[in-house]
């Protein structure tokens, strides 16, 4: 796209219309109109006059002597091509009462209906301004139901009339009005793309095809105006109307204005519905009233990505008719954005009078390495409390709110202890060891989690008093490796919610437990992976933080008389997504990180990283020996859960699919690229497939009850899920010879060598190492003092070690070991002490690369990479 003496032109990239457009029969200069007196005849139009003139044509009133009509003939100078008049037989198609009809097409004319009208130009009220653009979208959705798009509305392509608006020239010609808004003008001829500066969508400046979106973004453009009687600031951010109107329409506004297509409005009649269902809330239907000026948009900004739309497009099934409120709950139109950070902040807490909110900001909700921060509501700097690398989970305030209280991971030593840091800031200083989760429920008495003596990772929730004096157990998981990790106490003091994981390292739902303790309590909640909660400050509901089916979103129970009463019930909605969750002391609204969730997969060779270009959320990348092969996860939707599994030729870029339709938990490629082995969840139950990956047979279920597969010499090696415990097993790919390698239980299966020689797992030695075991007599070998994920190149020449209890200062587990192995995967020397400590310098050759979690390719250099990433801010959610 090049300036021009008379505006911005974009032209198609398309060869086939780039060639059509550039035919000397088509841009030949037309004959006999391009200077029409009045009284001459143009077929059975009679010309009355001239109404307007650009540079590419000029528009003439005339009668239709057959009909005995008036009519708009717009010429052009050069001829149409045929396609184009094929374009334009089809829109005249169109019947829309607010599209100004187009009548009949010839070669180098138009003959639309005569509008007696003036262009659209705002400020208008409210209400007027409201109706145009209900007019606006009806008719957009009807052209976008025909494969129509405009490309280039503006207010000086619709017309206001007696009878409300009246849109111009869908995707045929640019009028040029002489009350237009001097704006250039230019003709969609074939192979050219309308737009006009100050109405484009970025997508058009890119110069990329325009599509149903692209008029949305023009749309939006012109809302703004008929609001504001100003031009709109590109991108959804820099929107405010600042007149007055309801922070609904201003996210109205906002969604259709986002930078990226797949964040706007999918869909013309999506706007209208929303416009009506605000005019339905806030008024009557014939008027729109006035909302009170908005507070400093500092306060008062709305969450523009998420919002009713949204809800309702997710709600269209039946999750939506069994798990919705009765009523709105909450509106993404009031929520009030309480920080405002690039990367990330979560995990709120209150205060007890609920004037400061304590978070992390730049790390993970759970066991993340961010930092805390405190913020005195509603407008105070954010402060940074902490400075070092140890995962951290749990920020919650002293009693008297001089302190933030924390679960801290240490890297060195791995206890979860609770630490305390001032709200003024200052040292951290560690209050209780082997005691997390914690919360004051009395002046000297805490809740908390602590690992039961004698296990490993066995978490449940006690109570005691600070001096660790009158300790007992409230519930403990059956699960000898099951973790509960948060817990609240109901305000009358009778039961606690509780946040845990299985014996597989999972989020469950969370439950809840009498605080009598020693009784198993009740599940609550919907389905999925429970990882934050709060009482209402009557007992009688629930407020949850829930993953259901790839999607995180806020849930309300209600508890009733020792048992949850009725169905669980969603409350927020959208493309956004919520992590963490605090409730006010008022219980009428509720903090949370509200924002976007995003995984992609990257590759790493001799050039440096550089990103893989797949069409949706892709994980758990996988190459090919070779390099050549890129398999991966690919989330099919946020709110079905489905990951399927794909494939991708990374020098044709050619993918197709090897596993479709499943809810995919883990998989493995065998050496050869043969067969695929894969986990799918089934009612609750993890099984295990095995196809062919040329989809020449259907899957084939090999076992039930186990996870965490791998593919080596005609084995599957994978974790065996027990009742109260965990196993490192192996079965041959026929479903015969199932048995357990070693009896000692794990927590979980990291990898296995090429030759099927030697499997690794966390906990087969001692509490969180991880260690080598062989499959032929059980010995095994240290491999970390922690947990770590290992994994061998496809030739046995390397091993790669990431320990996942280092961190990086910036809060990221960003450093794998790539280690030769001299003499093949089987034979391989490893210092006792294993990774940890002073074990690296022993080996020799080693390397070390700032990734983990990653996929080895046929060399060092090569490898590939998953990034995923939460980006949200504090935002204040109301309650209704």
């Amino acid at each position: 796209m090049a300036p021009t003496p008379d505006g911005w032109r974009q032209v198609e990239t398309d060869p086939e219309l780039r060639r059509e457009v550039e035919s000397p029969l088509d841009v030949a200069p037309a004959a006999g109109t391009d200077g029409l007196e009045t009284g001459a005849r143009l077929g059975p139009y009679q010309i009355e006059g001239l109404i307007g003139q650009g540079g590419m044509g000029k528009v003439y009133r005339a009668r239709d002597t057959r009909l005995g009509r008036s009519v708009a003939i717009k010429t052009s100078s050069a001829r149409f091509s045929e396609r184009f008049e094929r374009e334009a037989r089809s829109i005249a198609a169109l019947n829309h009462p607010h599209i100004c009809h187009l009548y009949d097409v010839g070669p180098d004319y138009l003959v639309m209906e005569y509008i007696e009208g003036a262009p659209l130009k705002g400020p208008f009220p409210l209400d007027e301004a409201l109706r145009y653009a209900e007019q606006i979208c009806g008719a957009l959705d009807a052209a976008h139901q025909k494969g129509i798009i405009h490309r280039d509305l503006k207010p000086g392509n619709i017309l206001l009339a007696d009878h409300g608006i009246k849109l111009l020239d869908f995707g045929v010609a640019q009028m040029r009005h002489p009350v237009d808004d001097g704006d250039a003008p230019t003709m969609t001829l074939t192979g050219a793309v309308m737009g006009t500066p100050g109405y484009m969508a970025p997508e058009q400046w890119q110069g990329k095809r325009a599509d149903a979106r692209s008029d949305i973004y023009s749309f939006g453009c012109v809302l703004y105006e008929m609001l504001t009687g100003k031009r709109a600031a590109r991108g959804a951010a820099a929107v405010s109307t600042g007149a007055g109107s309801s922070p609904e329409l201003e996210r109205i506004l906002a969604k259709c204005l986002e930078n990226d297509p797949d964040l706007r409005y999918q869909h013309a009649s999506e706007i209208r519905a929303d416009l009506l269902r605000l005019k339905r809330d806030t008024g009557s239907p014939g008027s729109l009233r006035e909302a009170a000026p908005a507070a400093p948009r500092v306060r008062r900004r709305a969450l523009y990505a998420a919002g009713a739309l949204a809800a309702l497009v997710a709600g269209a099934g039946l999750a939506w008719r069994f798990a919705a409120p009765r009523g709105p709950v909450t509106s993404a139109s009031e929520y009030i954005q309480l920080t405002n950070f690039t990367d990330s902040a979560t995990a709120p807490a209150l205060s007890p009078d609920g004037r400061m909110v304590a978070f992390f900001r730049g790390g993970k909700y759970f066991m993340g390495a961010g930092q805390i921060y405190v913020k005195l509501l509603p407008d105070g700097e954010s402060k940074q409390l902490t400075f070092d690398s140890n995962l951290k989970y749990d920020p919650v305030f002293t009693p008297d709110a001089s302190r933030v209280a924390y679960t801290g991971r240490s890297v060195k030593d791995r206890s979860f202890d609770t630490w305390t840091v001032p709200v003024l800031g200052g040292e951290p200083t560690r209050l209780m060891v082997n005691a997390a989760g914690l919360s004051w429920i009395g002046p000297d008495r805490v809740l908390f989690s602590e690992v039961m003596a004698g296990t490993a990772l066995h978490m449940g929730i006690v109570t005691a008093k600070e001096s660790r004096a009158e300790e007992r157990s409230i519930y403990f998981p059956a699960h000898e490796r099951a973790m509960a990790h948060y817990s609240w106490l109901s305000p009358d003091r009778s039961w606690v919610l509780i946040v845990e994981m299985n014996g597989a390292n999972e989020f469950q739902r969370c439950r809840v437990a009498p605080m009598e303790g020693n009784l198993e309590g009740v599940a609550v909640g919907p389905q999925g992976a429970c990882t934050a909660g709060a009482w209402s400050p009557d007992g009688r509901w629930m407020y949850l933080n829930v993953e259901v089916e790839g999607s995180t979103h806020l849930w309300r129970q209600r508890w009733r008389e020792r048992a949850p009463d009725g169905n669980p019930e969603q409350i927020t909605f959208g493309p956004t997504e919520e992590e963490g969750l605090a409730l006010t002391p008022d219980g009428k609204s509720l903090i949370a990180s509200v924002g976007l969730r995003q995984s992609s997969v990257g590759m790493h060779d001799a050039a440096g990283d550089h990103a893989v270009s797949l069409e949706g959320p892709a994980e758990a990348p996988r190459l090919s020996p070779d390099g050549k092969r890129l398999y991966y996860l690919l989330r099919k939707s946020n709110s079905s859960g489905v990951r399927e599994l794909w494939r991708r030729d990374l020098l044709s870029g050619k993918a197709d699919p090897l596993v479709t339709g499943q809810r995919i938990v883990d998989y493995d490629v065998s050496r050869d690229e043969a067969r695929v082995a894969f986990t799918v969840l089934t009612g609750g139950e993890s099984q295990i497939f095995l196809a062919a990956a040329d989809r020449s047979s259907p899957p084939r279920l090999v076992v039930r009850g186990g996870d965490e597969v791998s593919l080596a010499a005609g084995q599957l090696f994978f974790r065996q899920l027990g009742g109260k415990a965990d196993y490192l097993a192996r079965v041959r790919e026929d479903g015969s010879g199932l048995a357990r390698i070693v009896e000692s239980k794990i927590v979980e299966i990291s990898g296995v060598s090429p030759d099927g020689e030697w499997a690794t797992a966390g906990g087969s030695l001692s509490q969180y190492g991880t260690s080598a075991v062989s499959v032929r007599d059980g010995a095994q070998r240290r491999i970390c003092a922690g947990p770590c994920l290992v994994q061998w190149s496809a030739d046995g020449k390397y091993m790669y070690v990431s320990p996942t209890s280092r961190v990086s200062a910036a809060g990221s587990n960003a450093r794998t070991y790539i280690v030769p192995i001299p003499h093949g995967a089987g034979n391989f020397d490893w210092p006792k002490s294993g990774m940890d400590g002073a074990g690296e310098a022993q080996l020799a050759g080693i390397r070390s690369i700032p990734q983990s979690d990653l996929s080895p390719g046929p060399d060092p250099e090569t490898y590939a990479f998953a990034n995923a990433v939460f980006q949200g801010n504090l935002f204040r959610i109301p309650l209704h």
